[in-house]
């Protein structure tokens, strides 16, 4: 069952929507007609139905660019089935706080949604974390915007409320972007931190500091200088681990080596090299090749705090009793996150220095 506002937009744009099916079908891409009606119903529904509360002028417009992004992203094929539903999860959770934008640019706002979801899974990050933030603090985003100065301008930006049908999206959609990326970082996407503190400059000082649950009393510009400088900062007790065996879907065919470099650590995984970065958030393997653990080597990775003795690790104040045999174990340091390693686990700990 659907609700009534997608069966009217689909009845109103059906030849429309089956000259696009048979161009999809005769492109060769996977179809199955009745894996695109699930998404439909559960995924597009939704979408319509939020949209309807905002603004049923722009129902219509909506279902048809919903339907087209999810065939250019490939939800009709069955083969997709964890993909699709990654995405469809995403319209669901999102369609509400973001209707207000997605009835103003709906291809443009679903698209940048969708692949935002997935790069978060591809890389390992924390996708429900990702919706359940972006749901809230999207709502934040849309309400108090144009009552609060920017984070760099100190300039207000064009008012907009939920009920709005005509907004500035020149300004609103690059601050949901800022704000999703932003989020993706404290889901888990290390790798984002730099990127995500300057793109974090669009969007209203309040709504920054709570996205990533900045203490009271701080101000942005000292938060983003400190977490700039330190990626552990506000979390010195972190304690990560990451990394799994092949056969079980992690990256490394055998315990790794690590070897300290400017971003983080360069990763020998016995079949691949990686790069490995880490901070408060979560940690991300990126690609390297044996030339980078190879220039990386000569490094000595050592910290005057860090002390291992047996199986006990001591970090500044901290001591860390590990559950593993202390023949083999190494403790490695960059210039802010100490890596632990062992020939009996694919698994690489990270700890922050003090």
């Amino acid at each position: 069952m659907i609700a009534p506002a997608l069966a009217a937009a689909l009845a109103a744009v059906r030849p429309q929507l089956n000259r696009r099916i048979d161009e999809v079908r005769r492109s060769g891409a996977a179809f199955d007609g009745a894996t695109l009606g699930a998404f439909i119903e559960s995924a597009v529904d939704a979408v319509a139905q939020a949209v309807a509360a905002h603004d049923p002028s722009r129902v219509t417009l909506t279902v048809t660019a919903a339907i087209d992004t999810a065939l250019q992203l490939g939800v009709a094929d069955p083969a997709q089935s964890s993909r699709t539903a990654l995405v469809r999860e995403t319209w669901q959770a999102l369609a509400a706080p973001c209707a207000a934008l997605i009835a103003a640019q709906p291809a443009q706002v679903l698209g940048m949604l969708s692949n935002a979801a997935l790069h978060i899974d591809r890389n390992g990050g924390r996708s429900a974390q990702w919706r359940r933030d972006m749901a809230s603090h999207t709502a934040e985003l849309v309400s108090t915007v144009g009552s609060t100065p920017n984070l760099d301008t100190g300039s207000a930006v064009m008012s907009m409320s939920v009920s709005d049908t005509d907004m500035d999206t020149s300004s609103t959609i690059p601050q949901l972007a800022a704000l999703g990326q932003l989020l993706a970082w404290r889901a888990g996407l290390a790798h984002f931190r730099e990127g995500a503190l300057a793109a974090a400059a669009v969007l209203p000082e309040p709504l920054a500091l709570a996205a990533l649950r900045v203490p009271p009393g701080i101000g942005w510009a000292e938060a983003a200088a400190a977490m700039q400088r330190d990626p552990w900062w506000g979390d010195k007790e972190a304690d990560i681990a990451t990394g799994a065996f092949t056969g079980f879907g992690g990256a490394f065919a055998g315990p790794p080596a690590v070897v300290p470099c400017d971003d983080g650590f360069i990763v020998d995984g016995r079949a691949r090299h990686h790069l490995l970065v880490a901070d408060r958030f979560g940690a991300v393997l990126q690609p390297a090749d044996a030339d980078d653990f190879l220039g990386a080597a000569s490094a000595q990775g050592r910290h005057p705090e860090v002390q291992l003795t047996g199986s006990s690790l001591r970090v500044g104040a901290r001591t860390i009793a590990l559950d593993l045999p202390p023949d083999g174990l190494r403790a490695v340091c960059n210039r802010h996150t100490v890596a632990v390693t062992s020939p009996y686990t694919h698994a690489i700990r990270l700890l922050p220095l003090p």
